[in-house]
Parts: C-alpha cells; structure tokens; sequence
C-alpha cells in the first residue's frame, strides 16, 4: 500500500506494508530520522518480533495518510510509530493493528496479491 508520511520537516511517499501480526507500525530509520527528522517519543523500546527482540524508538509523525492511485483513503494524526535501530533493516514501513486495523475490516486475498479494505 501506498503512504505518505509527514512532519514538520516536510513529507515522503513510500511504501508500507499490512501486517496482522504486527501490533504497532514500524518506519524504516532512513525516512524516519535522516528524511524526515521525526521527534522522538521514547528513545529505548525493546521489541520481539519474527523470532528475535530488537530495540527501537519510538518517533511521532505528524500525519499518515493512507492512499490509492492518488486519492487518500484516509489519514491519522499524531501518528507513533517504531523505528528499528541498527543493525535490524527495514525495507517498508509497516502498518500494524494499531493503525487502520480499527478502522477497516481487512481482506487478504494471498492469491491475487492483493487486499480489500472495508471501512467499518
């Protein structure tokens, strides 16, 4: 899925991936700090994920806006999101539970390589 992410410093397209097993949303440390120069929140956060824990911050983005072609399907404000620190790559931002999966009842259709969003 397409995103844009935004701070004061200005705002970057990108692409993120939706993860049900994902309980927060991650953004890669490139487009986190050096792109965007997000604030952080809490500088330490042990996580486990994928078989091994791994430490993050956690940065806040001004808006987060989820798109399709390039119309917003919607956006959320205030946005805390992890940011792995080195040496763990990131090569998408993720969208976990604690974003759209509120707002959307969410369908993977594996065999299509797609998903369907329904908002509730």
């Amino acid at each position: 899925m397409k995103i844009q992410v935004y701070s004061d410093a200005g705002g970057i397209a990108t692409t993120a991936l939706i993860d049900s097993g994902a309980t927060v949303s991650f953004l890669p440390r490139e487009i986190a700090k050096n792109i965007l120069a997000l604030p952080t929140v809490t500088e330490d956060v042990d996580v486990q994920g994928a078989g091994s824990t791994f430490s993050c911050e956690i940065v806040e983005a001004k808006q987060v806006v989820l798109m399709k072609g390039v119309g917003r399907i919607c956006y959320y404000e205030d946005v805390q999101m992890y940011v792995p620190k080195a040496p763990v790559e990131l090569p998408y931002a993720i969208l976990g539970r604690d974003t759209i999966f509120g707002d959307f009842e969410i369908t993977f259709r594996e065999w299509e390589k797609r998903f369907k969003l329904k908002e509730r």
